[in-house]
């Protein structure tokens, strides 16, 4: 059960590649004009078949906490040879002290503190 309230946010998009070379998930945020942008990497991945997608965001206090489903090939599925790092972009009318990822097991993946 989440604690907190649901946070409205604006999909942004996601890719397949990007510049992130961590093999772990990862979080950002950075402010564009009046609004919070936050993507969640995956990491990087061995072949196609990857991807992440944030599902549900809750606000509790200054902190967001973020569902994402993390996509991954299925066992002997042929999927071509390509490294990938899937990547999802959100955006928020503001700006949280921390950010919480959590898969759709709820395994807390990664972390972000606003420095």
């Amino acid at each position: 059960m989440d604690v907190g309230s649901r946070a409205d946010y604006a999909d942004e998009g996601s890719t397949l590649t990007t510049s992130y070379e961590g093999q772990t998930p990862k979080i950002e945020m950075e402010k564009r004009g009046d609004r919070w942008f936050v993507t969640v990497y995956q990491g990087r991945q061995p072949s196609s078949g990857y991807a992440i997608r944030v599902e549900r965001a809750i606000g509790v206090g200054t902190a967001l906490r973020l569902r994402a489903r993390f996509t991954v090939p299925s066992p002997g599925s042929a999927t071509p040879t390509v490294a990938t790092s899937p990547a999802h972009t959100i955006s928020l009318s503001f700006g949280a002290d921390a950010i919480y990822l959590y898969d759709q097991d709820d395994r807390q993946r990664a972390e972000f503190v606003r420095p």
